[in-house]
């Protein structure tokens, strides 16, 4: 692969996987993802722009991905495996923004560890994540359950929300209502192991 291809492919790689996990929102000094290729596959070279490169892509990606889910669930004194999805967001990086503030979010974190189904934690780090919102717009889910929608609490019954936030792999979905982009970001819960 051609050394601009190879940068390019790790960078869009990257930015969709191992930038969108956390544990505790703080980084490491040796927090890195390295790639080589040393042309002893001897395949054809592969330039961007053409369709091995978007094919090499998406399977990095997806190696990646698979990689930072099993860091999530490794994590020091997890217990949950969460993913928040954001979608429907006026910009790739709107939706970036949200879903990562959520996942970074020690109160959320908290909430998952309890299993407290408080979804006025997940609303408020997308309120402050400088992503653009519209409160009357923003709907949010907890597993399938509806529990914000103009504005304000979708009566449920806390029972099956409880059962949710008991779960060991937790899915928070936010619908900003805003335009057609979305973003995913994973994270753990933060036990009384990690502390």
């Amino acid at each position: 692969i051609a050394p601009n291809a190879l940068r390019e492919a790790l960078d869009k790689a990257v930015q969709k996987t191992f930038n969108m996990i956390t544990i505790d929102g703080d980084m490491s000094t040796n927090d890195m993802v390295l790639v080589l290729a040393n042309g002893m596959a001897q395949n054809k070279k592969i330039v961007e722009k053409t369709k091995e490169f978007r094919t090499f892509t998406k399977v990095l990606e997806t190696i990646f991905l698979t990689i930072s889910k099993k860091m999530i669930q490794d994590a020091e004194g997890a217990t949950k495996f969460v993913e928040i999805l954001v979608k429907n967001a006026q910009s790739k990086e709107d939706a970036q923004m949200a879903a990562k503030s959520v996942a970074s979010s020690s109160l959320v974190k908290c909430a998952l560890f309890g299993s407290d189904p408080n979804w006025g934690r997940i609303a408020a780090a997308i309120g402050y994540s400088g992503a653009h919102v519209d409160p009357w717009k923003m709907m949010i889910y907890l597993g399938r359950e509806m529990v914000l929608r103009n504005g304000g609490r979708v009566k449920q019954n806390a029972a099956q929300l409880n059962r949710v936030f008991a779960q060991k792999n937790i899915k928070i979905t936010v619908d900003l209502g805003l335009g057609k982009y979305h973003g995913s970001a994973y994270t753990c819960d933060l036990s009384t192991n990690y502390v």
